[in-house]
């Protein structure tokens, strides 16, 4: 059972993932090991996990740097 996250921050930083994820080809899976070592980061953030927001900016700024 997938529930949608509820954290606006989250919301829009899934939606950025979204767009790396596009632009990247990368896979779920594959995201949350190269961002955090996590596979299963995004099912967790789209079941309603809640990140640090230290953690949340390392993953924007290692977007952003990939880019």
């Amino acid at each position: 059972m997938n529930t949608i996250a509820q954290n606006p921050e989250i919301k829009a930083l899934l939606a950025e993932i979204a767009r790396h994820r596009a632009e990247s080809g990368m896979s779920k899976t594959g995201f949350g090991l190269w961002a955090v070592n996590d596979p299963n980061l995004l099912r967790d953030l789209m079941a309603g996990r809640d990140l640090r927001w230290s953690t949340i900016k390392a993953i924007r700024s290692k977007m952003e740097h990939q880019q």
